[in-house]
């Protein structure tokens, strides 16, 4: 929802965004059902002839196709929250405000802003929801965006105007701030509690290559293992050809159709069919592979992935901190080199039905166990570094062991806030 200035300080209001693709096919629905009536009402010069039963069926559908344009190019709808009043007056209506419904907000103290994880059969969806919610369970969608910085900036605007915490949990922990210091910066924080930050002990060895100064730290992260991108590009490769193969090459040889050059058209379809998408597959698959460059000092933390540079002044970063899951923890090591997938881990209906089957959980064997772990690493949810300020906010360092991710964020830590 787009946030609204009211030049009161104890009201937000907000309107839902009007979508052009909802105004476009609202223009559509309105211009269809308007030549619709027009055609029935011989506005329009025609040859067909309306028989006068569908005649009334045409204006009808005219008219229906005309209300559902109106409705999709003017339907609004908004919020308004008023501290003094501490209520909620949520709207709707054609172009204004034609319906009004006030919610009291007595049993809510505080703002919270959440990460949710919306799964269907095919696909999975992340978005941050903001909501309301009190001591006991009640709770209040306020709204939810695909894009955090947008529902951050939701709820840091609600928490002002109510005047409650913000407690953001989408990095795995709980993070309050009051309303009254929620544009503090990091480095401010950590002066007014006093706080100071010690610099892990370095671990003997490391994958990334870091430069740690008592002013600077500059850390090179290299890209996915050689091992692991030969195996996953051969993957894509066998898989996209055995597709291929089976849709065009493998038809043409069943039935014993006529000579190649009569199937030449055919087979360069396929061979366009298959390329085209196995390129594409295969560009993607380069993102994994690039290297990762970050600085921080007291100025500015840089992190450059490829084509991407994003910059976080250092008296306007908010957050610092290690979030995600450790994708070791998820497995348990054995003598012969193998993996066995922790059972604590295992939520889905396929892992018990396997585990009380065969009487362990899955394992992996010893010459898949390297791969798993660096294709692992690549989760959206693994252990990484997360920095965000209000305008910014970026992840590094995932697939990193982690006592070389706890040495590399105390030492950025120090640099950009001692």
């Amino acid at each position: 929802m787009k946030i609204i200035n009211t030049h009161d300080p104890g009201v937000l209001e907000l309107r839902a965004e009007v979508l052009g693709c909802v105004v476009l096919i609202g223009l559509l629905f309105v211009a269809g059902g308007g030549l619709t009536i027009a055609f029935a009402l011989d506005k329009i010069p025609i040859e067909a002839y309306f028989e006068p039963g569908l005649k009334n069926i045409a204006l009808a559908v005219g008219s229906l196709g005309v209300l559902l344009g109106i409705i999709f190019m003017g339907g609004r709808s908004g919020k308004i929250f008023d501290r003094r009043q501490q209520t909620l007056t949520s709207w709707s209506g054609l172009f204004v405000p034609m319906r009004r419904k006030t919610k009291r907000l007595d049993g809510y103290s505080q703002v919270c802003l959440v990460k949710d994880i919306r799964r269907s059969n095919k696909s999975s969806t992340t978005v941050y929801p903001v909501r309301l919610e009190g001591s006991a369970d009640d709770r209040l969608d306020i709204d939810s965006e695909l894009d955090y910085l947008k529902s951050r900036r939701l709820a840091e605007a609600l928490a002002k105007v109510l005047h409650w915490p913000l407690t953001d949990s989408t990095s795995g922990e709980d993070v309050i701030r009051e309303a009254d210091r929620l544009d503090e910066s990091l480095r401010e924080r950590m002066r007014r509690l006093g706080e100071r930050v010690e610099v892990s002990p370095r671990p003997h060895s490391m994958r990334s290559q870091a430069q740690v100064t008592s002013s600077e730290v500059i850390v090179e992260i290299p890209g996915m293992s050689s091992k692991a991108r030969l195996i996953m590009n051969l993957v894509v490769i066998i898989f996209m050809t055995g597709v291929g193969f089976s849709f065009f090459v493998g038809p043409l040889i069943m039935e014993g159709r006529g000579q190649l050059s009569e199937n030449l058209p055919m087979l360069a379809f396929g061979v366009l069919g298959v390329m085209v998408p196995l390129l594409l597959i295969l560009s993607k698959l380069r993102g994994f592979n690039r290297s990762l460059r970050v600085k921080a000092n007291r100025v500015t933390l840089t992190v450059v992935d490829g084509p991407k540079t994003t910059e976080i002044p250092g008296d306007e970063l908010e957050e610092l901190s290690i979030a995600g899951k450790d994708i070791n923890q998820l497995f348990q090591s054995q003598p012969d080199g193998s993996l066995v997938i922790d059972a604590n881990h295992l939520d889905s209906q396929n892992g018990a039905e396997y585990t009380s089957k065969h009487g362990q959980p899955p394992t992996i064997p010893p010459a898949l166990a390297g791969v798993v772990q660096s294709l692992g690493s690549l989760a959206p949810e693994r252990l990484s570094i997360l920095a965000r300020s209000d305008r910014a906010s970026v992840s590094f360092g995932g697939g990193l062991d982690s006592e070389e991710l706890a040495y590399l964020y105390s030492a950025i830590m120090k640099v950009m806030v001692d």
